[in-house]
């Protein structure tokens, strides 16, 4: 157990980071008497927000997922915990305070290269992300992904005296600590060889088993908590996990569905493997007869080539597209290109290579409508009653979910 009167909890990687902040905040809460998360949306004290997203970029010109130790000024020295999401460009802001106790570490990804001068390669957002595993203090725990070869490839930053958890598929992996063990029914976490814990999947009951990513979030929050707390406490954050919802308009793997529509399936899967796992996991939930429709978008900072590379990969994975534009002309104007100085967006020129390069590499069915709130609209208007539209929510996904709620024109939006 993590002997530290106020832990701060850090989680990093190319997705997962606000899905895992947002369960361990659940799970946490009645544990401590304040916890502090700092996720994408912005900063919350005790699941109330107190600085937005977009209060964080009008005074310091960035997300507050960089250098989130900036909020840690919020909560008094009490009961209390901080869980911070941190992005891949905190490497360069600083984190905003000198260690953690405990660093989750969930995957590395395609996602933003080649979008900086500094994240030219794969390996480069492996080295660049190692922060989480190099603040850790002596005594902490860095729990990482055992099944990432460029997450493992980073585990040499690891101080001495810092224990570890891998979290993997594959009961055998060699590690110099613990395991935690995702298999088809169970997870359990293995320690010199022997399973110390073991929880039943199907007990909690919103968990997607068939979605591979959010088998890993929940493996990393449960190594967390097994790291943190006393058995008792631990025991009570994993009660509170077996009732645990999303939230509705949280845009990370909410499920809805539209009375006499589609189910929707709303997320902010932004690269081609997350785009690829929701496709496959939508898949397991139409009939023959029914159609995998992706509302789909991507960021302004990509390049050409990964685009090209994000289309071809997915094509085969979805039956139609609706490709919108985050940067429209309408909701979002033409800006500056984040991380460059002089390269300056350009409305609707994302979605117009996207669309693209998926007629390129033979979809089925493609349709380019640049503003959200209409390709959402279009697409719930398209869809047959059992069809899954996967619906990329933008960087506001509150937004979002209003224009869902608005698409469905009156019809009964129900949450699964």
């Amino acid at each position: 157990m993590i002997k530290s009167n106020y832990p701060i909890i850090t989680v990093t990687g190319t997705k997962g980071k606000t899905s895992v902040a947002r369960m361990l905040d659940f799970a946490l809460g009645k544990n401590f008497e304040q916890v502090l998360r700092v996720d994408t949306d912005g900063a919350y004290i005790n699941g109330s927000l107190i600085f937005s997203d977009d209060e964080s970029r009008d005074r310091w010109g960035y997300t507050p997922t960089n250098c989130p130790g900036r909020f840690l000024a919020l909560i008094s020295d009490k009961s209390n915990i901080s869980i911070l999401e941190s992005t891949v460009f905190s490497s360069k802001t600083g984190l905003g305070y000198k260690a953690h106790d405990i660093g989750i570490f969930t995957n590395v990804f395609e996602d933003h290269l080649g979008g900086t001068k500094m994240l030219k390669t794969v390996e480069d957002i492996a080295k660049h992300k190692s922060f989480v595993l190099k603040s850790i203090k002596k005594g902490g725990t860095a729990i990482y992904n055992g099944d990432d070869d460029l997450v493992v490839s980073q585990l040499s930053v690891i101080k001495p005296g810092v224990n570890r958890i891998a979290v993997t598929k594959k009961r055998t992996q060699n590690s110099d600590g613990a395991v935690c063990y995702i298999s088809e029914k169970n997870l359990e976490i293995i320690v010199s060889g022997k399973t110390v814990l073991k929880l039943v999947l199907n007990d909690f009951h919103w968990l997607q088993i068939n979605h591979g990513p959010s088998l890993y979030n929940f493996a990393f929050v449960v190594s967390a908590l097994f790291s943190l707390l006393s058995k008792e406490k631990f025991n009570s954050s994993i009660n509170l996990l077996s009732d645990y919802t999303y939230d509705p308009a949280g845009g990370r793997m909410v499920q809805l569905k539209i009375a006499d529509g589609p189910r929707v399936i709303l997320d902010f899967a932004h690269e081609k493997q997350s785009l690829i796992e929701i496709a496959k996991y939508a898949r397991s939930l139409v009939g023959n007869d029914n159609s995998v429709v992706g509302v789909v978008r991507l960021a302004p900072s990509r390049t050409a080539e990964l685009i090209d590379d994000t289309a071809k990969s997915i094509v085969p994975s979805f039956d139609k597209f609706i490709v919108y534009d985050m940067v429209d002309g309408f909701l979002r104007k033409a800006g500056v290109v984040k991380g460059f100085a002089n390269k300056k967006e350009e409305v609707g020129y994302i979605s117009k290579l996207f669309y693209g390069f998926l007629h390129k590499y033979g979809a089925k069915s493609v349709k380019r409508i640049i503003r959200e709130d209409e390709a959402i609209a279009a697409a719930i208007s398209d869809a047959k009653q059992n069809d899954v539209v996967i619906y990329i929510v933008s960087g506001d996904s509150r937004r979002s979910f209003e224009f869902l709620k608005a698409a469905a024109d009156g019809k009964k939006v129900i949450i699964l």
